[in-house]
């Protein structure tokens, strides 16, 4: 299908209500491959939700979103819009809108002749397409350079043509394929808010495409995270972050240390600190925890900060390691030595990786350097490391061993 069908394609929607969507164990397998890009793909959204399918390349996010357009042919399974069976329904006749990252605008039309060209089609007349259109650029923001030719915008510019041209058509569900990922990253923070205000005064049914987690955790109602064809957890922005339910979404949303630790049922002991968990109660022994950044934080190597400390049964107070400088440390001491490698500043936020050699970490099997990141907010300023420093990496005392595993 050429680019021009695909621009064309959708249906006016003459009520603009919005549409609840159901796909259920879709199968999609491109021809030559004997690799699934959906395999028995499921996904329930909400009228008026802002879903974002988040994932790496190659984990079907787009299949997903052309398969539910439309302009992928599945090879099994359904897909219900409004309660309707559209499977087999041309993609004409699906009453939805696609915005895409290549913007796909008539250079040789203005933007207000793009916006138009929707309606056009449809056989409106001149003077509605007309009003109709400066009040989709006016949404967007862009009343004032209606007349612009679009190959004279910026690449923000002519995305909000793009969002425009889409909604004015008063789609049932829109369809966002990485509409940012060409922009720079100002202008991509203020497209998306743009893109989710929209969204919200119109009430559309929107599906998100991204391979960015900070934007998909910014503008969504709920995240869907895509793994090997599939949605691994879908859940609000908040739960996905503080709750994924596998190791895959821990890693990929958002930054993760990943730890060795010893389990013991409904806590854990980390760097001789027991840590409530998360998903308690699991096996005891020997286990990996995935802790967020901000849920370390550090001090001085000299500092005793006994709040923390384990339960001195828990591991032989006999067995102590020395650290790189000579200090040494029991197994029960609260949190772990190591060498600062690097420091970011990030404007409210400072990230400092640090190293821990394997003799701080006896009550655990651990045969290599283990690489840390902690990220300090601007409360923390008060010990501020620098390069070489040794520091003391402690875990805070609140839940944060996001999942373990064997």
């Amino acid at each position: 299908m050429g680019r021009k069908s695909e621009l064309t394609m959708m249906t006016h929607n003459p009520h603009g209500e919005a549409a609840g969507i159901d796909m259920v164990d879709v199968d999609k397998i491109y021809p030559g491959s004997a690799v699934k890009a959906l395999d028995a793909f499921s996904l329930d959204i909400r009228p008026g939700e802002l879903v974002v399918l988040l994932g790496g390349s190659g984990c079907g996010k787009s299949t997903a979103l052309r398969s539910l357009a439309g302009l992928e042919d599945i090879q099994a399974g359904r897909i219900m819009v409004s309660g309707q069976d559209v499977t087999g329904v041309p993609v004409n006749r699906r009453n939805m809108a696609m915005v895409f990252q290549s913007y796909s605008l008539f250079p040789h039309l203005t933007a207000l002749q793009n916006v138009e060209f929707g309606l056009a089609v449809r056989h409106m007349s001149r003077d509605k397409q007309r009003a109709k259109a400066m009040r989709q650029l006016e949404m967007v923001g862009l009343a004032d350079l209606a007349d612009r030719f679009t190959q004279e915008m910026s690449g923000g510019q002519q995305q909000r043509v793009a969002l425009a041209r889409a909604l004015v058509i008063e789609p049932k569900v829109l369809l966002l394929d990485e509409p940012l990922s060409a922009l720079d990253a100002k202008v991509r923070v203020q497209l998306r808010e743009e893109i989710r205000r929209i969204q919200r005064e119109t009430g559309t049914t929107t599906v998100f495409v991204t391979h960015d987690q900070e934007e998909a955790l910014a503008i969504a109602d709920r995240v869907g995270v895509m793994n090997h064809g599939r949605i691994e957890q879908i859940a609000d922005p908040k739960t996905l972050y503080e709750r994924p339910e596998t190791e895959y979404v821990a890693t990929f949303v958002g930054l993760t240390n990943h730890v060795p630790c010893l389990s013991m049922g409904d806590s854990a002991l980390i760097f001789g600190q027991r840590v409530p968990m998360l998903n308690a109660p699991i096996h005891e022994g020997a286990a990996q925890a995935l802790i967020r950044p901000e849920a370390l934080y550090l001090t001085s190597p000299e500092s005793g900060d006994r709040r923390h400390e384990a339960v001195a049964s828990a591991v032989p107070t006999s067995r102590v390691a020395t650290s790189a400088n000579g200090t040494s440390a029991t197994a029960t001491s609260a949190g772990v030595l190591g060498r600062v490698q690097s420091v970011h500043f990030l404007g409210p936020l400072t990230r400092v990786d640090v190293v821990v050699s394997p003799d701080q970490l006896p009550q655990v099997h651990q045969d290599r350097d283990m690489w840390l990141t902690v990220q300090l907010s601007v409360q923390d300023t008060a010990f501020s490391p620098t390069v070489g420093d040794m520091v003391r990496v402690r875990v805070r005392s609140q839940e944060t061993l996001v999942l373990s595993r064997r």
